[in-house]
C-alpha cells in the first residue's frame, strides 16, 4: 500500500495536470479550475478514510472536513449572518470528521468498501449533485466537479494496487486485488447498499448534457496532442511576461 505522502504528492500532481490540460483546451473555465484541482487532490485522500489511526490520515481528515465545512459556509453567506454561519460552519465540521468520517472508520474496515470503484462513484456523484445543489454551478462544471474528485480516487486506489506489485521480486503481494474492487466480497449486504446509494445519487443528479459526447470526442483529443509542445519555439514571449510582471510589482 502506498503511503500518505506518496498519495498526497501524486494525487496532487495529476489534478494539478488534469486541470491544467482541461483548461488549456477549454473545456475547464479558469474560474472552475482551482476548485476543481482542489477537489482531485481531496478525492485522492478519500480511500484512507476508513484508516484513522495514522496521525497524517487523522490531520488530513480534519482538514478535509474543515474545507466542507467552509463550502458550506460559502453556500450560505448570502442568506444568514456572520454568528448563523459561524455555528453551521462548526456544525458541518463536526458532523462530517467526527460523524461521517468516524461513522465510516467504525463500521468498515481498511481495504474494505470504500476501496472499491463504487466507492468512488457515490462520492463523485455526491460531488456533482452538491455542486450543482448548492452552489448553483452549471451542469457540465458540476459533472466536471464530480469527476475529478472520482478521478482523484481511482488515482489513490491505482497507487494502492501498484504498490501490492513486487517487481523486484517477480510476485504479487497477498493485497493485490483489495483496492481497485467493484466491492468486498466480505460484507455483500454492505456492498449491495453501496450500490444503491450510487445510483440513487445517479438518479438525482442532473443530466451531463453534452459532456459526454465532447469527452469522446477525437477532436478533443486531437486538440489536446496539439498542446502537449510548443508550436513558435518554448517560452515565446517570456522577457516581456518577465518585464511586464516587474512593472506591475514596482
Amino acid at each position: 500500500m502506498a503511503d500518505f505522502r506518496t498519495h498526497l504528492i501524486v494525487g496532487t500532481a495529476a489534478s494539478g495536470i488534469g486541470a491544467g490540460a482541461l483548461l488549456s483546451i477549454g473545456l475547464l473555465s479558469a474560474a472552475h479550475a482551482p476548485a476543481c484541482f482542489a477537489l482531485g487532490a481531496i478525492g485522492a485522500l478519500l480511500p484512507d478514510v476508513d484508516l484513522d489511526h495514522s496521525i497524517p490520515a487523522r490531520v488530513a481528515f480534519s482538514l478535509v472536513a474543515l474545507a466542507g465545512a467552509f463550502a458550506l459556509v460559502l453556500a450560505l453567506a448570502p442568506r444568514w449572518s456572520l454568528a448563523e454561519l459561524a455555528l453551521a460552519g462548526a456544525a458541518a465540521w463536526l458532523v462530517l470528521r467526527h460523524g461521517v468520517f468516524g461513522a465510516i472508520n467504525r463500521w468498515t474496515v481498511h481495504r474494505g468498501l470504500v476501496h472499491s470503484l463504487p466507492a468512488a462513484a457515490a462520492f463523485a456523484l455526491a460531488t456533482v449533485l452538491a455542486a450543482q445543489r448548492l452552489y448553483g454551478l452549471p451542469v457540465e462544471a458540476a459533472w466536471l466537479a464530480g469527476g475529478f474528485l472520482g478521478a482523484g480516487f481511482v488515482v489513490h486506489l491505482l497507487l494502492d494496487e501498484i504498490y501490492s506489485v513486487d517487481l523486484l521480486g517477480r510476485r504479487l503481494k497477498r493485497s493485490f486485488g483489495t483496492a481497485l474492487s467493484f466491492g468486498d466480497p466480505r460484507n455483500l449486504p454492505g456492498t449491495l447498499a453501496l450500490y444503491a446509494l450510487a445510483g440513487g445519487l445517479y438518479w438525482l443528479c442532473p443530466p451531463a448534457g453534452g459532456l459526454g459526447q465532447r469527452l469522446l470526442d477525437a477532436g478533443l483529443y486531437r486538440q489536446l496532442g496539439a498542446r502537449l509542445l510548443p508550436a513558435h519555439g518554448w517560452f515565446e514571449g517570456l522577457p516581456g511576461l518577465a518585464l511586464e510582471g516587474l512593472r506591475r510589482l514596482l
